[in-house]
């Protein structure tokens, strides 16, 4: 199915942008609180006690807060954003439940007016700014890519603990409700007529476990993307060594996801042998290459064995590569959004 031609809006020369957006790109800080969300009616608590500590300790074992994720790193990759072409960045703080997160929304001229965003969840030990910046030089990266082949804005974040996000600690419900609350902030300051909540890895995991108290908004219409996600977190961490995979299932890390309880329509992605991305349907035959994900317990690869007519998409690369290929989405996404 061909995308529809993007419209004719190109956004008018301001410095006064250029001046602000380089200046809060390179606050090593979190910006003023813009927005406070309240997902939950109980405060947003880390768990305590011995077994507390231990959760919070493999968290931080996990996503490499101080490490990979640091505030330094942020910091580092944040700066290198190219701000030029047509895109447009927007960072915002918002306080979700008492934690302070960082969240930076993209907007496109072909995509503006649409009103279509795609929220990214993204896994253990990635940052937004990374993501974001890959290709800086070239102005246009996979990001960047995926917001003109999917006609939509984007919307990225980091977990509480990551980045330059606030010093609550990251644990198992954090994540969750600064999903919900970043899709909180969206329904209200936005007011999106289509959303896709999109979740790579342990992301898909944070969606998906976010639906049971996922704002209500009867008047938009949805799509979740589960990017390289097992069924159940354990799985991964099996793969990695036994060690991790007893912590997982000891200490309440081990997420999981039911298919059968998700709401909206869902495309499935997994790497496959191939130069580019391709629509994959049962009985279709494929080389399986993620090494982080099992073929067997990959979402993808149940949904074709499972659902009649799934939007599953194969693409090059590994695990922990940003997607090189989002055409195939695109048409998944415009498919699913015009028979709605």
């Amino acid at each position: 199915m061909d995308l529809p031609p993007p419209t004719e809006q190109v956004y008018h020369v301001d410095e006064h942008y250029y001046q602000k957006t380089q200046e809060d790109l390179a606050n090593p800080d979190l910006l003023p609180v813009s927005y406070t969300v309240r997902t939950n009616n109980t405060p947003l608590s880390p768990p305590s006690g011995w077994y507390g500590n231990a959760h919070l300790w493999f968290a931080e074992k996990m996503f490499d807060s101080k490490g990979e994720g640091s505030k330094q790193n942020a910091l580092r990759a944040r700066e290198s954003i190219n701000l030029e072409g047509n895109i447009r960045y927007e960072r915002r703080t918002l306080d979700i439940d008492g934690a302070k997160g960082d969240v930076l929304f993209m907007t496109n001229p072909s995509s503006i007016s649409n009103d279509r965003w795609t929220v990214i969840s993204f896994g253990i030990r990635a940052l937004y700014e990374n993501r974001v910046a890959q290709e800086a030089d070239k102005g246009l990266g996979p990001l960047q890519q995926m917001m003109e082949m999917c006609n939509t804005n984007l919307v990225v974040y980091n977990y509480p603990g990551m980045g330059a996000s606030d010093d609550t600690p990251l644990f198992r419900e954090s994540t969750v409700r600064a999903h919900n609350g970043v899709l909180e902030f969206l329904y209200d300051e936005k007011h999106p007529k289509q959303v896709v909540d999109y979740g790579h890895s342990f992301g898909g995991f944070v969606i998906s476990e976010g639906c049971a108290s996922r704002p209500s908004a009867k008047s938009v219409s949805r799509i979740t993307v589960f990017d390289r996600t097992d069924i159940q977190a354990s799985n991964i961490l099996w793969n990695d060594g036994y060690a991790e995979w007893f912590l997982d299932k000891t200490l309440n890390w081990n997420m999981g996801i039911d298919l059968s309880k998700e709401d909206n329509p869902i495309i499935a992605m997994m790497n496959v042998e191939t130069d580019r991305a391709v629509r994959l349907r049962p009985g279709d035959t494929f080389t399986y290459t993620d090494k982080a994900v099992t073929q067997g317990t990959s979402v993808a690869n149940i949904m074709l064995n499972t659902v009649e007519n799934p939007f599953v998409i194969g693409i090059p690369g590994q695990h922990n590569d940003t997607c090189p290929d989002f055409s195939v989405l695109g048409e998944c996404i415009e498919e699913i959004f015009s028979s709605s």
